[in-house]
């Protein structure tokens, strides 16, 4: 029944999800697939600090040293996101060894751009063997130097593992 439930969710969310198509070293991420980053995220317009006391703008756009923004309009938010989730589908394409659907490389997607690419070999391991990728394993923050679960990150970690399974 809950599986039932959260297709039915993710249908509504991702009306353009079609789940059939596989990419392999050459995927990529469409306008309407950096809707549940965008969604995860939350996008604002002005710099804030993330949980980790990050500077941060847009849809999750960390600063880089040298960086300063004061205001990005909606626009501006989206061209950052796209700019940044590059990166993001660049390391996916390096890491992948089999053939992904569509669902899989957002919700992996999401994750990396969310905890960044660093060294996520063991991640890739468990994607690659068909397993399931461990995405509970990244509900931790690390907050004043120590690391916490957050509710927010488990949450979230949830909705990529229910989309990774469609």
């Amino acid at each position: 029944m809950m599986n039932a439930v959260v297709i039915s969710l993710f249908a509504t969310i991702f009306p353009f999800y079609s789940g059939a198509a596989t990419c392999l070293k050459n995927c990529q991420l469409s306008e309407s697939d950096l809707y549940f980053t965008r969604r995860e995220e939350g996008c604002v317009a002005t710099v804030y600090k993330d949980s980790g006391g990050n500077d941060t703008i847009g849809c999750g756009h960390l600063l880089k040293t040298g960086e300063s923004f004061i205001f990005l309009t909606p626009g501006q938010q989206e061209r950052l996101l796209e700019t940044d989730m590059q990166s993001v589908v660049k390391a996916i394409n390096i890491s992948d060894k089999r053939p992904l659907k569509q669902n899989e490389v957002i919700a992996i997607a999401d994750l990396l751009y969310n905890v960044g690419t660093g060294d996520k070999q063991a991640f890739f391991k468990r994607v690659n063997a068909k397993n399931n990728p461990g995405f509970n394993l990244y509900e931790y923050a690390r907050i004043g130097g120590q690391e916490r679960k957050l509710k927010g990150l488990e949450t979230r970690r949830q909705a990529e593992a229910q989309l990774y399974a469609l």
